[in-house]
């Protein structure tokens, strides 16, 4: 038998998991042992570009909303507009841009908001929080609200 033959199912064997990865359905995922907690809806294995992030800024009842989109950062500047939705609110606000640092010909904007806010305060009764910016929507489905609570309670509502 020819070494070739024999190291085609080995071959197969290895990339399955990176295959299973690819095809992983996105879930909701609270990251609260996180130096700054983040609430995710993504793909749990290996970095997920397309992930939301929802979490705390570091600043005390300040939250960061984070997307990154496919949108080449040379044609950005610094700061970027994002529009937030949650059930009947909605919110354009400027957020910081710069190029995603595990794919370069993306951009990540990222949003900083009052946790008290009416946005966050509306995410924080439904569990609803969507997106729009650089001719992208991002509709995740509502987050689990013993997730949402705890978050919001993380990041000092």
């Amino acid at each position: 038998m020819k070494i070739a033959t024999l190291l085609l199912p080995l071959a197969l064997l290895a990339a399955m998991p990176a295959a299973a990865a690819r095809h992983e359905s996105k879930v909701w995922a609270l990251f609260d042992d996180a130096p700054q907690p983040y609430l995710q809806y993504g793909r749990r294995v290996g970095v997920d570009l397309d992930a939301t992030q929802i979490g705390c800024s570091g600043r005390r009842g300040v939250m960061t909303v984070t997307q990154s989109f496919k949108f080449n950062p040379k044609r950005m500047g610094a700061v970027g507009l994002m529009t937030l939705y949650s059930a009947n609110k909605d919110l354009e606000i400027s957020a910081r841009a710069h190029a995603d640092t595990r794919d370069g010909r993306r951009t990540v904007l990222e949003a900083d908001l009052a946790a008290a806010s009416p946005m966050m305060a509306s995410f924080g009764r439904t569990g609803d929080l969507r997106l729009a910016a650089l001719g992208t929507k991002v509709r995740p489905p509502g987050a689990p609200m013993d997730m949402v609570t705890k978050l919001m309670a993380l990041c000092g509502r």
